[in-house]
């Protein structure tokens, strides 16, 4: 529940930065969790064996 809370404070105060945007809002957030993304890829090329990823289900690419 807590995390919930958590989540839900981030979420208003993304969007109240974006000006009440929900659109923008969205679309800074996603940006983020793809910088995000690329960057633990990075670290787990760069350090075999540190960081293990699985892709699995309809986003999955072989």
């Amino acid at each position: 529940m807590a995390e919930e809370v958590e989540l839900q404070h981030a979420a208003e105060k993304l969007i109240a930065r974006h000006g009440g945007d929900m659109l923008k809002a969205l679309k800074a957030a996603m940006l983020h969790n793809g910088y995000l993304e690329g960057q633990i890829e990075q670290i787990a090329e760069a350090v075999p064996g540190l960081i293990n990823i699985h892709y699995d289900g309809p986003m999955a690419s072989n």
